[in-house]
């Protein structure tokens, strides 16, 4: 799949070829009992002609996750009526962007953390450039990586370990001066595993 384009009609046409992927496929379903539900926006926008995905660094202030490159998100609380309401809330609360400015494009899989959260992964658009405002408690700096790193698997260390008795790729990608690795990390090579390719 080319992440570069010529035009904006270019990249009109990767989104949908991106919607129409996500409706066509079976959404993995994450089962464990205990956990509690989260969501996270993965927003993708076009960068100069290329293919950038929005990611956050966390302060070292919010609860879980201190300091880590993660796509913006967070718990479900009972005022949402859905869970991507959940995405869409968290998502401006800690960055500024409004729920209307995000085209949605579909929903990827579900993912348990270490943490114990049931993650429900929602991708979308959004213009670019655009104004963030970033809520200083909760995150640290705004990031856009180009999709491809991870598309092309350009990691710089990979390990493995066992969750639930299956084998799972830990996967580390150095960007800037970011560190992109653990779940986000983990959502985003499988998304082009499985979406991009």
């Amino acid at each position: 799949m080319d992440f570069n384009f010529n035009s904006e009609n270019d990249y009109t046409k990767f989104k949908q070829t991106i919607k129409q992927r996500l409706a066509h496929r079976d959404k993995i379903k994450a089962e464990k009992t205990g956990t509690r539900p989260a969501a996270v926006m993965m927003l993708l926008m076009n960068k100069n002609g290329k293919v950038n995905v929005f990611l956050t660094k966390r302060t070292h202030n919010v609860r879980t996750h201190k300091g880590q490159v993660s796509f913006p998100g967070g718990a479900w609380e009972e005022d949402d009526g859905n869970i991507l309401e959940t995405a869409l809330r968290e998502t401006y609360e800690e960055t500024g962007i409004k729920p209307d400015d995000i085209e949605l494009i579909g929903e990827f899989d579900e993912f348990i953390s270490i943490s114990d959260f049931h993650v429900s992964t929602f991708v979308g658009a959004i213009p670019y450039p655009y104004e963030y405002r970033m809520n200083k408690s909760e995150i640290e700096a705004c990031i856009e990586a180009p999709v491809s790193i991870f598309y092309n698997k350009e990691y710089s260390n990979v390990d493995y370990y066992y969750y639930n008795n299956k084998k799972m790729a830990n996967y580390c990608y150095e960007y800037m001066d970011f560190t992109i690795w653990g779940l986000t990390a983990r959502i985003l090579t499988l998304f082009a595993e499985n979406v991009l390719y």
